[in-house]
């Protein structure tokens, strides 16, 4: 998401960008640096569940991120829809609902970005079922030096992909 894109869904939502930052739970400082276009933030990150490990481990390594985390499927559908996310990050077991029925969703909201299981318990058989429906990869939390190449790596892929895309559909464009 652009600075101006930010800027403007706050503008929409009628919040402020502290009023944003509490709610996104980011420094007030961090949310002024994003919207007005400090390139050291990567985008938005939703996290789903497991925020403490997943945004412990990511600014360990450095990463600047504007996080969220839901933990509702009611919560989760909206932050897909207005958010607009780089990468989510889930457990497999949710209070209120399960991963897999959140990767359902994430494939049918927003189809491009990186699903990523991070949890302590996966066993071989539920990984592979996850892979198959479309999650990007996992992370066993009890292995968290995992999750910054994994998380990096779906990223960089998935912008090659839509790089790839939109190349194709500009070469179909002049081809017509």
């Amino acid at each position: 998401m652009t600075p101006a894109k930010l800027k403007k869904a706050l503008a929409d939502l009628g919040l402020s960008q502290v009023e944003a930052a509490k709610r996104l739970q980011i420094s007030d400082r961090t949310m002024r640096r994003y919207c007005a276009g400090d390139r050291t933030i990567p985008g938005p990150v939703a996290i789903v569940i497991q925020f403490w490990l997943a945004e412990r481990e990511l600014k360990r390594a450095g990463l600047s991120i504007v996080a969220i985390r839901v933990d509702t499927e009611g919560s989760f559908v909206e932050a897909l829809s207005t958010f607009k996310p780089t990468v989510i990050l889930s457990d497999f077991n949710l209070p209120t609902f399960d991963g897999l029925t959140a990767l359902e969703l994430a494939r049918r909201i927003a189809p491009d970005v990186p699903f990523i299981f991070v949890s302590g318990s996966i066993e071989e058989a539920r990984g592979l079922e996850a892979m198959q429906r479309g999650a990007t990869g996992y992370v066993l939390k009890d292995r968290p030096e995992q999750l910054v190449p994994v998380v990096t790596q779906a990223v960089q892929e998935a912008a090659h992909r839509s790089a790839r895309r939109t190349e194709e559909e500009e070469r179909t464009a002049v081809r017509t």
